[in-house]
C-alpha cells in the first residue's frame, strides 16, 4: 500500500514505513504543511495514496462525497511508537482481509479505524 501520512502524525511514521518497504510521504517533505484537508485528499486521489490521519470527521466527510477514493486509515492520537505499532496492525489486517485482492484494491472506498487498544473497525465509505 502507498500512504500519505497526515501532518497531524509524526514524520517519523513516514520514515518507518519507507524502511519497511512501503511508499509513504508526509506533507512536511513535500512543502505542503498547512494544506487543506481537501488538498490532501486530492493528492491522495491523484497518486492513489491511502491517507493516514487522526482527523476522522473531516476526511470521512470529504471521502464520502467522492465516487472513489484510495482509502482512509484513522487512528487515535498516540505517541509515535504506538502509532507505528497501530500501523503494523492495520497492515496485517489488510493483508488478511484482502484475500484474493491486492491490499490496494481492498482499500478502495474503505475506512479502517484503529483505537489505542488495537480494535479495528473496517467499513466501506461511501456506502452504496
Amino acid at each position: 500500500m502507498r500512504f500519505l501520512i497526515d501532518e497531524c502524525l509524526s514524520p517519523n511514521l513516514t520514515l518507518a514505513l519507507l524502511r519497511a518497504g512501503h511508499y509513504a510521504e508526509h506533507p512536511r517533505d513535500r512543502g505542503n504543511l498547512g494544506a487543506s484537508d481537501r488538498a490532501v485528499l486530492e493528492r491522495c486521489l491523484d497518486l492513489n495514496l491511502v491517507v493516514v490521519t487522526h482527523n476522522a470527521g473531516d476526511f470521512r466527510k470529504l471521502a464520502g462525497t467522492t465516487d472513489i477514493h484510495p482509502g482512509i486509515i484513522i487512528m487515535d492520537e498516540v505517541p509515535y511508537e504506538e502509532s507505528l505499532a497501530l500501523m503494523k496492525t492495520v497492515i496485517k489486517h489488510v493483508a488478511v482481509a484482502s484475500k484474493a485482492q491486492t491490499p490496494d484494491d481492498y482499500m478502495v472506498n474503505r475506512v479502517i479505524e484503529i483505537d489505542v487498544s488495537s480494535r479495528i473497525k473496517d467499513y466501506p465509505l461511501p456506502k452504496f
